[in-house]
């Protein structure tokens, strides 16, 4: 399986989060999705897109669709040479809210190289459509950075009793150490490409029942119209919004995953 983030934080902290022999010995309770499906006999990746994490930026200084499209094909090719893969069978791919619009596009190509796609907090749209660059511009955009801070890492825990306070403060230190300036995507209108019914591989689309970003009448939209001719699945989490693999009841989360895989 490999997992790929969303828009502002990396891996480490969204899918690794106190996990670790260091964090065990510490008597940290482990909130690392990567372990709890580790556990579960799946292997398991997630990678950093370009400018996130340790991840240097390219050229351009920022990241867009496409390019993250190509590297996780990338990343698909090593993996299936890793582990012997002739066939995609045995390889998945998840992706998390903005991430999972990368999942997607990657699915849409010719002969993807996965066979199962779990589509996490999505936050495709049908009704969303992103401006496209201007052809001809005189002067350069500056490119200013931002810093990110620590409420915007907490912003996502909006349901009372779902994550203790400890535990929502320990992911905010995870995520502005891992990244600290927040990374600059361009070129979004890449994602108007985004289009459920070309997608042909089995799908299970997963959500929080109270998540703000993936409402569930746009996740019935998205599952609806995914391709015909494979298997489908949606599973909503009842007391979850954004990140329901770091919440109280994120084992469940975990079962549904395995179970999909």
């Amino acid at each position: 399986l490999l997992m790929l983030h969303g828009r502002t934080w990396s891996s480490v902290p969204v899918f690794h989060l106190l996990g670790g022999q260091r964090n065990r010995a510490k008597g940290h309770e482990s909130r690392s999705l990567m372990e709890a499906l580790h556990d579960k006999k799946i292997t398991v990746y997630s990678m950093d897109f370009r400018g996130f994490g340790g991840t240097p930026n390219d050229h351009t200084d920022s990241v867009g669709p496409d390019r993250c499209v190509e590297d996780v094909e990338s990343v698909l090719h090593w993996l299936a040479e890793r582990h012997h893969c002739s066939t995609p069978e045995k390889i998945s791919l998840m992706g998390w809210s903005q991430g999972a619009l990368v999942a997607q596009l990657a699915a849409q190509r010719d002969k993807p190289q996965f066979s199962r796609l779990i589509l996490y907090g999505s936050i495709f749209d049908p009704l969303v459509r992103y401006p496209r660059d201007p052809l001809f511009i005189r002067n350069k955009e500056n490119s200013t950075a931002y810093n990110n801070t620590f409420d915007d890492a907490i912003e996502d825990f909006t349901i009372e009793g779902t994550i203790p306070p400890k535990a929502a403060t320990y992911f905010a230190e995870a995520a502005l150490l891992a990244d600290p300036v927040k990374a600059q995507w361009k070129h979004l209108y890449q994602f108007n490409n985004c289009d459920p019914a070309r997608v042909h591989v089995p799908t299970l689309v997963a959500v929080g029942d109270q998540d703000p970003y993936a409402p569930i009448h746009v996740q019935q939209e998205l599952f609806t119209n995914l391709g015909r001719g494979n298997d489908r699945t949606w599973s909503i989490l009842s007391d979850a919004d954004h990140a329901v693999h770091l919440l109280e009841g994120r084992s469940r989360f975990t079962n549904v995953i395995t179970s999909f895989i």
